[in-house]
């Protein structure tokens, strides 16, 4: 039988994911590698350095999950955000709405998703797009730290990752194989190593970047990667608990 575990990230003391067949909350530890500022990122990375092993393996977050109706028909808004222009494929779930799915995923087999997959890689959360014009990696400068700038684009330009920056911005929520999710890991590897010393937000008065450098970093890594995969992904809507 296809084993398949969806971790939903999860940094609070309360409110978690109910534990199920095929979902389970990764509750932040202090100890999670590689450094706190990676935030959400650290679940993958100890999903994958610790060899919790499943053959379909998924990721969420305590606020954004992947959802289709044919999952489960909940009562959900128009676009989770206020632009509609740039989230089309995003949607908003009122508390209760979202928690009603939080529940359908802690007794659900997840079969639908398995047969999901047959047809595809990777089950992928819809992509944010970002303003006409202005690249992922362009849109990095709002970070504020020139320095951090420079070191992604020099990172990404060396191991040719640079040439597919689109506006689109894919969030690292998805679902695929073990191999799928190890060959993501091992090939963003080099990369992180590289920006891991070089990004520290030391020059930026933005304070949301300081707190979270690494997290932005691998945030725009991460659709570079998979554009340049060349896998056969499928656009899910992306579920938010509240208005984004």
């Amino acid at each position: 039988m296809t084993s398949l575990k969806i971790w939903v990230h999860d940094y609070r003391d309360h409110d978690h994911q109910p534990t199920g067949p095929i979902i389970s909350p990764w509750l932040e530890s202090p100890t999670d590698l590689p450094r706190a500022d990676y935030a959400g990122f650290r679940a993958h990375y100890m999903v994958w350095k610790t060899g919790l092993k499943s053959d379909l393996v998924g990721f969420f977050a305590y606020r954004n999950y992947l959802w289709d109706r044919a999952w489960c028909d909940i009562p959900v808004g128009g676009p989770g955000s206020a632009n509609v222009q740039h989230a089309q494929n995003w949607r908003a779930a009122g508390s209760e709405a979202f928690n009603q799915y939080r529940s359908f995923l802690s007794h659900w087999d997840g079969e639908q998703i398995k047969k999901d997959l047959e047809s595809c890689d990777i089950l992928q959360s819809a992509p944010y797009h970002l303003s006409p014009g202005k690249t992922i990696l362009q849109d990095f400068g709002s970070s504020g730290s020139a320095k951090d700038h420079q070191a992604l684009e020099e990172v990404t330009t060396k191991y040719g990752f640079a040439a597919f920056a689109t506006i689109k911005l894919y969030h690292w929520l998805f679902i695929t194989r073990w191999e799928i999710f190890d060959r993501m890991m091992t090939e963003l590897e080099p990369l992180r190593l590289e920006l891991h010393d070089r990004c520290t937000g030391a020059d930026s008065n933005n304070g949301n970047y300081k707190r979270r450098v690494m997290d932005y970093v691998v945030e725009r890594l991460y659709p570079l990667w998979l554009l340049k995969s060349g896998l056969n992904f499928k656009e899910v809507i992306e579920l938010r608990n509240g208005a984004y």
